[in-house]
């Protein structure tokens, strides 16, 4: 508006005609395309700025068909003035030149200040005012000229696209609303979205200075561009669309990639079955393809995502609102981004403010108000108004109590509340008590809550037991709310039916616990009302049921109570497993759960005495399942009474835990646990079970470990002896038991002898070999073991201890030795063959070494007996007499292996050598061998003399003999004990 109140003029700025004319009628006076009229015809330079402007085009593939002025695309742009100000630039085509050539243009310009927006612009569509074509011989020269108005691009106009029916002229010049898109309102709805989508991405995209698509490429009638990009200014925020410059016709084939003069650019192909280049849609900016969708950019075809608040101020364009819709850009003027993520708070916020400032306020509008920062500052200004209506309002709108918390969290008024709520409880009003007390617990924060709930409680506490059912129970639900404890007289019922109220699974289960305790509390302490005594017995029995049943969590609740009480009180614990049930059983084991480490141990042993679960039939098994027995010695710790049960259950072990036997593993596996646990919480062992209890508890760890895996468990010497005699096994029965155990009677001793070494190192922690006495004694326990071995491989594996283990000076005193079980004929010969083989060596002659083989096939691991195969010692020049296993390596020397390359590699020349020197190597060894039989002679002739025999080999410590499963020829188990009864519990467990 003008200082006086009236309109301001219409700005106005010089215009310019270009076109083709002839010499006479041009301006610049040249022939062909140039400016036909102007206002300023003095001024070469702002006349060759008209001219340079881009000249107009049909598109290519209309060229051949000459179509009338109507049936071409028109252009009408807003561009910036290379100077100053902006061109506003309408142009038409026309049939013939000046020359009556075909294919012409008019282009009407004129120069505008940079104030003129492109609103205005647009709303010039089709507009009269344009001029369109100029007669030879008129007048060069025009007066200054305003932007003309037209009626096809306007608010209305706009409104009308979004959800009237469409009307308007159809033809390709000034068509606004094509036939495509005549027959749906809500298509065009969804182009306006698509099209102000295309104008967000691209103002986001031209505010980074390194991004490459910072243009709009729109392939739609020229005037469906022009309402789409006047859609884009009217309904968008200010900074989306400030100085938007835009063409609504662009010939494509005239380097439409490479036009800089506007952001958007509009174009027609012609109806030609082409779309957007997908070079202009994807690298060089954003594309809307109205004529095939599928061709515009990704982020702008049909079903994706629009950013938030477009569709909102769609809606206000539809349904007219441009009043407010021009408030909501205003409240939004002030944001960043444009506002536009605050469109669909701001809507409503225009609304609201608008009714607060007439009247009609709804609790709505106060939502919006709070909301937002710039309503708060409103409803701050005027608060006792707006607390007039929440008072009230509050009490029954639960958004609006949300909204206004911090109005309503003021102590002063969450206490009137609170008083309103008992009083109207005391009254019998728990209606009234409901609605106050829900704003109370909703407005308040927990502490606050808490407090009220205790002030509540504290008002009423002489009247508690008076009141009714209801608000008993609405008393109750405030503390559950609140976390607070009830007081007794509302955990205790006053009537078998609120019985079941309290016993509800909904409620705490502290409170359950507690309820419990106090229903089965002895007469004498007065806990129950005397409205109860009639029904006491039924409550008890309730109770107990109850308990039965109840989950863990309830009975450690109930615990927590007992606990103080279960010494002298046996109704508490002892009580409920009378009469003995079946649900018994489970009962004890979810109390276990729930209290172990809540009931004290000494109330433990008694009550697992006095239900003597360690014996009775009932109980059978029952400390071994769901980890009941670990539990409790966790739950214990180091008590004085710990002990007790440690040393029972230790006493429990014996050698059948190595034979796989199921109690007494599940027994271990506790104590483990138990073992386990006791560490996590920083409490020693040994403090608890002793050095001799921790040592069987480290021999049964140590036995099981070689069992479970030999070649993973490191052992030092004697420490699995150790074991053994822990559990007062014999060591040799033991590693038999080991060897049969690990399936090491199953390996194939020529192929992978190697299997056998974690055996061996776990007999050598038993039977190290340190001298001549060590030696024969493991000689001994190992061919004892070998009688476990399968037939085929015994002789193999009574040899390999030898070769791998004892020194080769011990061998001979070996074979001299008298045993229960001696070596067999082919172990014999192998070790005398080792014999010659090391006289050869030390002779300086090479010779083959020992070798064996089974003399059964491999699979062969019953008791099959082989036929003896002779062994004797092998010379070069010999063909020895025992089968000789080719790929066998392991059983023979670097001789050996060496012989065998020189065989293979040289095999006749080998062999004359051998005739030649063969006898040589035969002398040696006859005397060799008078040598050594001189040598034996002579230790007989000695040993004779003196009148002494050679020593028995070495036994091991003395120990009671007992079979595989731990029991000797008694029938005892290792400990002396039956075993049928060895699950008995100890009488000193308990200190009986």
């Amino acid at each position: 508006m003008a200082a006086t109140g009236q309109p301001r003029p219409p700005a106005s700025g010089n215009q310019f005609y270009v076109t083709h004319c002839t010499t006479a009628d041009s301006v610049l006076n040249a022939p062909g395309y140039s400016v036909r009229a102007a206002s300023v015809v003095g001024d070469p330079d702002t006349l060759r700025l008209a001219l340079e402007f881009p000249p107009y085009e049909l598109p290519l593939d209309m060229w051949r068909d000459k179509p009338p002025r109507a049936l071409t695309p028109r252009r009408l742009a807003r561009v910036r003035h290379p100077v100053s100000g902006i061109w506003a630039a309408h142009s038409v085509y026309l049939e013939k030149d000046t020359m009556n050539r075909d294919r012409s243009c008019f282009t009407h310009l004129i120069q505008l200040p940079a104030t003129v927006g492109a609103a205005a612009v647009l709303e010039s569509w089709a507009a009269d005012a344009w001029v369109t074509d100029y007669p030879p011989g008129a007048t060069r020269t025009l007066p200054r000229a305003t932007l003309p108005v037209g009626t096809a691009v306007s608010p209305a106009a706009l409104t009308a696209f979004l959800t009237g029916p469409a009307t308007g002229p159809t033809d390709l010049s000034v068509v606004v609303c094509p036939r495509d898109y005549r027959s749906s309102a809500e298509a065009r709805r969804r182009l306006v979205c698509r099209f102000l989508k295309a104008v967000v991405l691209l103002a986001a995209a031209r505010q980074d200075r390194h991004a490459r698509r910072d243009r709009l490429f729109v392939h739609a009638e020229p005037g469906l561009v022009a309402m789409l990009t006047y859609a884009a200014v009217r309904i968008l925020p200010p900074f989306f669309t400030a100085d938007l410059t835009f063409s609504t016709f662009e010939p494509a084939h005239r380097g439409l990639r490479d036009y800089r003069l506007a952001t958007v650019i509009g174009t027609y192909l012609g109806g030609s079955g082409k779309g957007l280049d997908p070079e202009l849609t994807g690298h060089r900016g954003y594309g809307l393809d109205t004529f095939y969708p599928e061709k515009s950019s990704p982020e702008l075809r049909e079903g994706t995502d629009l950013p938030p608040g477009i569709e909102e101020l769609v809606d206000l364009a539809g349904a007219g609102e441009w009043d407010l819709l021009a408030e909501v850009h205003r409240l939004c003027a002030a944001e960043a981004d444009g506002g536009l993520s605050l469109v669909r708070g701001t809507i409503p916020l225009a609304r609201a403010v608008d009714r607060l400032n007439r009247g009609g306020l709804t609790s709505y509008d106060l939502i919006t108000l709070k909301n937002d920062r710039r309503g708060g500052a409103l409803l701050l200004a005027r608060a006792d108004k707006v607390w007039g209506y929440l008072r009230e309002a509050v009490l029954t709108d639960r958004s609006l109590r949300a909204t206004f918390r911090d109005w309503l969290a003021d102590p002063a008024r969450l206490s009137e509340y609170r008083r309103q709520a008992t009083e109207a409880l005391a009254r019998g009003d728990p209606a009234t008590w409901d609605a106050c007390w829900e704003l109370v617990r909703d407005t308040a924060d927990p502490a606050e809550v808490k407090a009220q709930v205790e002030k509540a409680l504290k008002s009423l506490d002489e009247s508690q037991v008076a009141l009714s059912r209801p608000a008993r129970d609405r008393l109750r639900a405030a503390c559950a709310q609140a976390g607070v404890w009830p007081d007794h007289d509302l955990l205790v019922p006053t009537d078998p039916e609120e019985l079941e109220a309290l016993l509800d699974p909904a409620l705490p289960p502290d409170w359950q616990g507690y309820t419990c305790f106090a229903v089965l509390g002895p007469e004498a302490k007065n806990w129950l009302p005397d409205s109860t005594r009639p029904h006491r017995p039924a409550l008890r029995e309730r109770v107990r049921r109850h308990l039965l049943a109840a989950p863990p969590a309830v009975l450690a609740g109930y615990a927590r109570q007992v606990k103080p009480f279960a010494a002298s009180e046996p109704a508490f614990l002892a009580e409920l497993f009378r009469p003995f049930r079946s649900e018994c059983v489970e009962f004890l084991g979810r109390l276990i759960d729930a209290a172990a480490e809540t009931i004290e141990p000494s109330d433990w042993f008694n009550l697992l005495d006095e239900l003597d679960v360690y014996t009775a039939p009932h109980w059978q098994g029952f400390l071994l399942r769901d980890d009941h027995l670990c539990k409790l010695l966790a739950a214990f710790k180091a008590d004085p009474l710990a002990p007790r049960v440690w040393d029972w259950a230790l006493g429990q072990l014996t050698p059948q835990l190595f034979q796989g036997d199921d109690w007494e593993l599940g027994i271990y596996q506790q104590l483990d646990r138990a073992r386990a646990a006791l560490g996590a919480g920083g409490i020693r062992l040994k403090a608890v079970i002793g050095d001799d209890g921790l040592a069987k508890l480290n021999a049964a760890d140590t036995v099981l470990a070689v069992i479970a895996d030999p070649a993973a468990t490191p052992l030092r010497p004697g420490e699995l002896l150790e074991a053994f005699q822990q559990f007062q096994l014999d060591p040799t029965e033991g590693l038999r038991l080991l060897y049969l155990r690990g399936q090491f009677d199953r390996v194939d001793l020529v192929r992978e002898p190697a299997r056998l070494d974690p055996f061996l190192a776990a007999f050598a922690s038993c039977f190290p070999v340190t001298n001549e006495s060590t030696a024969r004694t493991a000689v001994t326990q190992w061919l004892a073991i070998s009688e476990a071995c399968p037939q085929p491989f015994r002789a193999a594996f009574q040899y390999y201890f030898v070769r791998q283990c004892v020194p080769v000076e011990y061998h001979r005193q070996l074979l001299e030795d008298v045993r229960r079980f001696p070596f067999l004929p082919e172990a014999q010969a192998w070790i005398h063959q080792g014999l010659a083989l090391t006289l050869t060596r030390r002779a300086g002659t090479e010779a083959y070494a020992p070798v064996f083989a089974p003399t059964a096939p491999v699979a062969a691991i019953g008791p099959v007996t082989p036929a003896v195969t002779p062994l004797v010692p092998v010379a070069p020049a010999v063909t020895p007499a025992v089968p000789v296993v080719e790929d066998d390596i392991d059983f023979a020397s670097s001789a050996t292996r060496k012989a065998r390359r020189d065989g293979r590699g040289r095999r006749k020349p080998g062999r004359r050598r051998d005739s030649q020197g063969g006898f040589g190597v035969v002398v040696v060894v006859v005397l060799l061998g008078l040598v050594v039989l001189a040598g034996s002679g002579w230790a007989i002739w000695k040993f004779s003399r003196h009148d002494k025999t050679p020593a028995l080999p070495d036994t091991p410590p003395p120990a009671e003999k007992v079979d595989a499963k731990g029991k000797d020829a008694k029938g005892k188990d290792a400990k002396g004990k039956d075993a049928k009864t060895r699950d008995a519990r100890p009488k000193n467990i308990t200190g009986d």
